[in-house]
């Protein structure tokens, strides 16, 4: 696998879906593409292509190793996007992997159905690479039992804040690259299915508010 030109060093506490939506920004490519050129997306009937959830859950090593290749990370960085890393804290997530032999994502404790987010997080520290690209998507947002930010002493959001419209779990995974300056704030958007096709998105200002990533 061919190495990109430029990559980016994960945030603290970052996902692999926030990661994926910041190094598309500034690759100038569309968050689908990027999920292409890592071998991640299963067509499906009807044209649509499919990014399992699992790859928020875990990365398997062969996953891990050409995910690490292509983005010039290391597979410890690679790995630590995932929520598997946090599999000796939170017992929801060890139930649910792959390794531990039962189904995958049974447990009600794992994903939310519709996403939530810090807006202070999002807009960034102020250092240089955040002012270009903005904060993090967490994984922590990601847990039913996440409901605050005590970085920032606020409840998380569940809306979008240009329409205030609940976030949209069944958002297209966005097919252009994104004008925004906070990817995490624009129309990148990861769905529930985390499909997408080659139809235009909706028009800007009438389109449902979208999400980066939910509970597939």
């Amino acid at each position: 696998m061919q190495p990109l030109p430029r990559s980016l060093a994960p945030l603290p506490g970052e996902s692999i879906v926030g990661y994926l939506l910041r190094l598309a920004h500034r690759l100038a490519v569309s968050p689908s593409d990027l999920a292409r050129m890592a071998g991640w997306l299963e067509r499906r009937r009807g044209g649509l292509a499919h990014l399992s959830r699992k790859l928020l859950l875990e990365l398997g090593q062969k996953d891990a190793d050409s995910f690490a290749e292509l983005t010039r990370l290391t597979v410890s960085e690679a790995h630590s996007l995932t929520l598997g890393s946090w599999k000796g804290h939170y017992p929801p997530i060890q139930r649910s992997l792959a390794s531990a032999g039962g189904p995958l994502w049974s447990d009600s404790w794992l994903f939310l159905s519709s996403p939530r987010y810090c807006p202070q997080c999002l807009a960034g520290d102020g250092s240089p690479i955040q002012q270009q690209l903005g904060g993090p998507w967490k994984k922590q947002w990601h847990l039913p039992v996440v409901f605050a930010c005590i970085e920032h002493r606020t409840f998380l959001r569940d809306r979008c804040p240009g329409c205030e419209n609940p976030l949209d779990g069944n958002a297209r995974l966005a097919s252009k690259p994104s004008p925004a300056r906070n990817p995490a704030l624009s129309s990148f958007s990861f769905s529930s299915t985390f499909s997408t096709s080659s139809r235009p998105p909706p028009t800007p200002g009438r389109r449902r508010a979208s999400s980066p990533i939910s509970a597939w």
